[in-house]
């Protein structure tokens, strides 16, 4: 079954009629082709190492120089998405599918299968939030 399927399925009944008529489908916007790896959630392939650098560089940082998680807040990795996802650098996908992606990009990251914790805010890492979204500026001002 195919991704649209699924959240067809998933939707059901839940789903709303436009004043056309049309079926508006709520919540998860369908990303036509299967995700493999990190790099491919990203809109441009090039901002994908320049985003991971976010990562080293906010302080304090949540990975090491080889990408590895080094136990910080990992609700720093939601804003990150978060913000990635406003700026409009990455695909919109379900949470479950950015925790996988997660995981496996960042050695010794274990976040919830379920992607949950996308769905939970920590103040704690809110205070993160505006350094995340001043070192994407830069990204976006050097090349977008």
């Amino acid at each position: 079954m195919g991704f649209e399927s699924q959240v067809k399925e998933a939707l059901g009944e839940h789903g709303e009629k436009n004043k056309g008529g049309a079926t508006i489908e709520r919540g998860i916007k369908q990303v036509d082709e299967q995700i493999n790896h990190l790099k491919e959630i990203f809109d441009n392939p090039v901002y994908y190492a320049q985003c991971i650098n976010i990562l080293k560089e906010i302080d304090p940082p949540v990975i090491n120089g080889n990408n590895k998680y080094i136990g910080r807040n990992k609700s720093m990795l939601c804003i990150w998405i978060d913000e990635l996802k406003r700026r409009s650098f990455i695909k919109p996908c379900p949470d479950d599918i950015y925790a996988k992606l997660l995981n496996e990009a960042l050695p010794g990251l274990n976040m919830t299968k379920d992607g949950s914790l996308f769905r939970k805010r920590s103040i704690r890492a809110e205070d993160f939030r505006k350094n995340i979204q001043v070192l994407l500026s830069q990204i976006s001002q050097r090349g977008r």
